[in-house]
């Protein structure tokens, strides 16, 4: 199942569960619409739906961040160490770079 056909399903449950009816014996939640026709009103295949709600989106932004998979305390030291290993080789190089092409303009026109 997509990704995005099990969002619509969970956002078909839910308004379905704020009107009062029961899916829990309905099965999965279909829709009117083919996949030919499916979002065929709005660009890139998708249907337009409406806002959510903020609190909605607090509790969606958090379902994701709980999915994530953090670094641990070890793994953050070594990719920082990466990092900055990184940043000073490239600085060099380009430090290097700047001052050679400064003596060449020097040298060209000074």
């Amino acid at each position: 199942m997509s990704r995005e056909s099990k969002r619509e399903r969970d956002r078909l449950e839910r308004r379905a569960g704020r009107s009062g009816d029961s899916t829990e014996d309905a099965g999965p939640a279909e829709s009117s619409e083919t996949p030919a026709t499916a979002g065929s009103g709005a660009p890139g295949g998708r249907k337009r739906e409406g806002r959510t709600s903020p609190g909605q989106y607090v509790g969606e932004v958090r379902s994701e961040l709980n999915r994530v998979h953090w670094p641990d305390r070890k793994q953050l030291t070594q990719y920082s160490i990466a990092v900055l290993f990184a940043v000073i080789i490239l600085t060099a190089y380009i430090f290097t770079i700047d001052q050679g092409f400064g003596q060449l303009v020097l040298w060209m026109f000074g």
